[in-house]
């Protein structure tokens, strides 16, 4: 019955005589395409061999797939339309010690000391003063 459905072909619209054809849209929802593409997977082709077998247009079915996919993706992040997904940030360093310390040697050489090295070197001296 599905896979019926699926091959159905739409009839033309009848015409009478002096009547120009029109062709009336038809709208597909989002099951229809998800059945689709289920069916083209169950067939095992491709997406132009199944198209052609069902006289479906390629752009179409490939706009429709690909825009499903993407909601699924989107759902499954948690997101509601699938296009744009929040990036957590992390939490800004906060650096409440910083020390920084520039030992200066004789014959020109300096030692600069960061973060808790620095701290250290600076607890030493300072114990050591008078």
């Amino acid at each position: 019955m599905e896979q019926e459905r699926l091959m159905a072909v739409v009839e033309p619209p009848t015409q009478h005589h002096g009547e120009a054809a029109v062709q009336r849209r038809v709208h597909r929802d989002d099951a229809f395409w998800r059945s689709h593409g289920r069916q083209r997977r169950w067939q095992g082709l491709s997406i132009p061999q199944y198209c052609q077998a069902t006289g479906s247009a390629l752009s179409t079915f490939r706009h429709r797939i690909n825009r499903l996919a993407a909601a699924e993706a989107g759902a499954a992040l948690g997101e509601g339309c699938g296009r744009f997904i929040a990036l957590a940030q992390p939490a800004p360093r906060v650096q409440v010690d910083v020390v920084e310390i520039d030992v200066v040697l004789p014959d020109s050489m300096t030692v600069r000391l960061h973060g808790a090295a620095a701290r250290q070197m600076l607890d030493r001296v300072l114990a050591r003063l008078p």
